[in-house]
């Protein structure tokens, strides 16, 4: 399919290890940019996606001679991965309509607190 689009459609492969694709290589890209990624779970916690990754990757003995194993940081064991301990309750997971957070990643009465401190500095008036 690669092959037969590649003309019409831009392909990018992240995060695969190069071995997979030996024929696709220019197309294939490692999770460099995932240093700087944060991502927040359903549990509130905030975690460093290449940290988290990197604890799930293992080299394989067809890694010893592979010319990407430089930078490449091998495979993804994924199916034994712990469970992250919930830092909420359950019930707290589900919020009434009425709550004003715009998204799940902003805190309750954020926006209220940076209300208050803007006018408590005078920059916004009551």
């Amino acid at each position: 399919v690669m092959d037969a689009w590649a003309g019409k459609i831009k392909f990018q492969v992240i995060n695969l290890p190069f071995c997979f694709m030996p024929r696709h290589t220019h197309l294939m890209q490692g999770d460099l940019a995932k240093l700087e990624r944060h991502m927040a779970f359903v549990n509130n916690e905030t975690v460093n996606l290449a940290e988290y990754l990197a604890e799930r990757r293992v080299r394989r003995p067809v890694c010893a001679t592979c010319p990407h194993a430089c930078f490449c940081g091998g495979f993804y064991e994924l199916d034994e991965v712990p469970e992250p301990p919930w830092l909420i309750a359950p019930e707290d997971l589900v919020r009434p309509l009425s709550d004003p957070r715009r998204h799940e990643s902003v805190p309750a009465g954020f926006s209220e607190r940076v209300k208050q401190r803007l006018q408590d500095e005078g920059v916004e008036s009551p």
